[in-house]
């Protein structure tokens, strides 16, 4: 939260130097010269744009096809012998997911 306030601490404070230093050595800005300098250096602007191409970027991912994982395992293997041939119900399973 500090850093959000910081940041806008210093964008308010360079805006406001912009302002004072043309009006020292030119014409006032206008209303949109003002707009358009805050919005070029608003660190909350630049946020939402990643927030947004991060959004995009798993909207993409969402839309593909999950890898395909091979399994394979063993089912009621006896502990006391691993013998796959010591119990009937002894099963092994090989399958892609």
């Amino acid at each position: 939260m500090l850093g959000r306030k910081t940041a806008k601490i210093h964008s308010v404070l360079y805006v406001l130097l912009l302002v004072m230093k043309n009006s020292l050595l030119a014409e006032p800005l206008t209303l949109s010269e003002v707009e358009q300098i805050t919005i070029s250096i608003s660190p909350e602007i630049e946020r939402l744009e990643a927030t947004s191409e991060a959004f995009t970027q798993q909207a993409i991912a969402d839309g593909q096809l999950p890898d395909p994982k091979l399994m394979a395992g063993a089912i009621d293997v006896p502990v006391n012998t691993f013998s796959f041939d010591q119990d009937d119900m002894t099963m092994v399973e090989i399958g892609v997911q």
